[in-house]
């Protein structure tokens, strides 16, 4: 989800943490409590560029809903079990998206997609959670194997990216000795590049939202699934 390589900012975050770190080396031996202003604000535009990509699912995913009968009315009504979980595991990747060790990256990175798989299989029997699961299981599977997502260079240059862009701790490149780069962040999109496993992800969470949105309200409040056609839907 969030380890999607956002090709607008990438090269510009690196280039600049490079150029922050060496200017606090001159200032009082580089202590690490100092931070540059300008990397921290280029940080926070990469988050929110990220977090983009899930807002623009999540709103797709509700008009699609409503366009075939789901309820706005059943917006403020949708549960999961351990939906905390979600927090924790986008609060992870969130602050490995800051860290510039890659091997602390790709860990908090790969703690994350456990939590959220344990989210998954906990709500397993909510429609379209099988589907998020697999997405997750894609990401965390190609990142476990390669040390880092892949990240293919003609899906940045078509995503309006540059090739010169140098890729953060928890991305690396895909060459000839990547490992599953059928799963790597290989499609292009406005700004960012995506995986497969992301887009089952984005699938799945369509899923779960349209079958939230068309419960019967009764049976929805009381986290009761009901049966089309049944008394409980009049």
């Amino acid at each position: 989800m969030l380890h999607l390589l956002n090709v607008q900012n990438t090269g510009i975050l690196e280039r600049n943490r490079t150029s922050c770190g060496a200017r606090r080396a001159q200032y009082h031996h580089d202590r690490p409590s100092r931070w540059c202003g300008h990397d921290r604000r280029l940080h926070v535009v990469a988050i929110v560029a990220l977090m983009s990509w899930l807002v623009a699912v999540l709103i797709v995913s509700v008009v699609v809903s409503v366009m075939r009968g789901g309820k706005l009315s059943n917006l403020p009504h949708i549960y999961a079990r351990a939906w905390w979980l979600l927090f924790v595991g986008f609060g992870m990747q969130i602050v490995a998206n800051n860290v510039s060790s890659s091997r602390l990256a790709v860990t908090l990175l790969l703690t994350s997609y456990v939590v959220l798989l344990v989210m998954v299989w906990m709500n397993r029997s909510a429609a379209g959670m099988w589907i998020a699961g697999i997405g997750l299981l894609m990401n965390f599977t190609v990142i476990t194997l390669n040390n880092g997502m892949p990240v293919l260079e003609e899906a940045i240059l078509l995503a309006g990216g540059s090739a010169d862009s140098v890729f953060g701790a928890k991305h690396v490149a895909l060459d000839a000795s990547s490992r599953l780069p059928f799963l790597a962040d290989v499609i292009p999109l406005p700004g960012s590049v995506i995986s497969l496993g992301d887009v089952f992800l984005a699938v799945g969470l369509g899923a779960f939202i349209e079958d939230q949105l068309k419960q019967p309200l009764r049976l929805f409040r009381h986290r009761v699934q009901g049966v089309p056609g049944s008394a409980a839907d009049r």
